[in-house]
């Protein structure tokens, strides 16, 4: 009894002081003065969840000459933080504003969206925000590397939700699970009306520049650890809906002869984003079989050569997703029940519950320094 006590007691005070608050950060919507992206002083060698801190940048739109970057947070439950949606009002309205300017009448714009994952916030202090920052400005000098012919700016939109929920050290690691949840709650939250919103601003795009077949407009979605869970559930209908549109058939299945539908004639249509990265999802790879079932090329015709719609890096040297994620499956999944009808398929549901790999492909230090370091090298971003 005297035991039980005193756990009671640890855990009264835990859920007293070592709670993090739920609130917003980015509270100031007015666009910052222009800033330089200094390298040394973003970069750090350990990579730290943010904290407030007296005086730390608390506005939701940072200059950064042609990178302008955005924050758009949300809390446990997915919701804006406000009814308004101040944050996101304010960089679509920024976004609007470059679009409709003459004097980039020429230039190709970029929009880079990234979900961080398990611990992080949008602290100014926090690494995924320094290290965000880095990424696009790379992004945009690689963009300018490979196409010399235009000016290119980019919009960075950092997803913000309070991806720690306790900060005493050592105990932050036992909230997996309730992030996991959160993270769920997120990417059916609000996230999905910005990628709405997103979407419908870039086919306003394309309606007004038809000539440009390519677009003046294109977005990329990175989602990182449970940030790759969000990006993934937010967008995997959308990602779906384009790999059956552009799924490969004949002209007639009856007449075999007559051969399959040119690639160009499935290409007409387009779906939002141009392109999902997910780096070090943690999520199981069971939730790609439909992905995989409609790739399967069943009616003999195969895909063109497409950009990558979807693209899969995990490190080999990841503890979160190749140690913590894996035990908290073989717990959690203990007493599911699988598809007894046919072998194959129970024996493909029992165990293709482990994380999504897809390498490694590289072996990153971190997931997302690993990538803004490699932007120069890496197709994922670059082109």
């Amino acid at each position: 009894m005297y035991t039980f006590s005193r756990v009671c007691i640890f855990i009264f005070v835990l859920s007293l002081f070592g709670c993090g608050s739920i609130y917003e950060v980015r509270t100031d919507t007015n666009n910052a003065a222009f800033k330089t992206l200094d390298e040394a002083s973003f970069l750090k060698t350990e990579c730290k969840p943010g904290t407030a801190a007296v005086g730390e940048e608390n506005r939701s739109i940072e200059e950064y000459g042609d990178v302008t970057i955005g924050y758009v947070e949300v809390d446990d439950q997915g919701w804006f933080y406000d009814s308004d949606a101040k944050q996101m009002k304010a960089i679509l309205k920024r976004m609007r504003s470059e679009l409709g300017n003459e004097a980039l009448s020429d230039a190709q714009f970029t929009t880079l969206v990234f979900v961080h994952g398990w611990h992080h916030n949008a602290h100014d202090n926090d690494c995924n925000v320094n290290e965000f920052r880095l990424m696009a400005q790379h992004t945009v000098d690689a963009l300018k590397t490979n196409d010399r012919t235009r000016k290119h700016r980019l919009f960075g939109i950092y997803v913000g939700w309070r991806g720690e929920s306790i900060d005493i050290p050592g105990l932050r690691y036992s909230t997996i699970i309730g992030r996991r949840v959160t993270a769920d709650h997120v990417a059916k939250g609000s996230v999905r009306q910005l990628f709405a919103e997103l979407a419908k601003l870039q086919y306003e795009e394309r309606s007004r520049n038809k000539s440009d077949p390519k677009g003046r407009m294109r977005t990329i979605v990175v989602g990182h650890s449970f940030g790759g869970l969000i990006a993934f559930n937010a967008t995997s209908q959308a990602l779906l809906n384009d790999l059956v549109m552009g799924e490969p058939s004949l002209r007639d299945p009856a007449h075999p002869e007559l051969g399959c539908i040119p690639q160009d004639e499935l290409d007409q249509h387009w779906t939002w984003p141009d392109q999902v990265d997910l780096i070090n999802p943690a999520f199981e790879a069971s939730r790609f079989e439909p992905f995989y079932s409609v790739s399967q090329e069943a009616s003999g015709c195969k895909y063109g050569r497409r950009p990558p719609k979807l693209l899969i890096v995990t490190a080999d040297n990841d503890s979160a997703t190749g140690v913590l994620f894996q035990i908290l499956r073989w717990g959690s999944t203990a007493f599911e029940r699988y598809n007894t009808s046919d072998q194959e398929r129970h024996d493909a549901e029992r165990f293709r519950w482990a994380l999504v790999s897809a390498g490694p492909l590289e072996r990153y230090r971190g997931a997302v320094q690993g990538i803004y370091r490699q932007t120069s090298k890496c197709r994922t971003l670059c082109q």
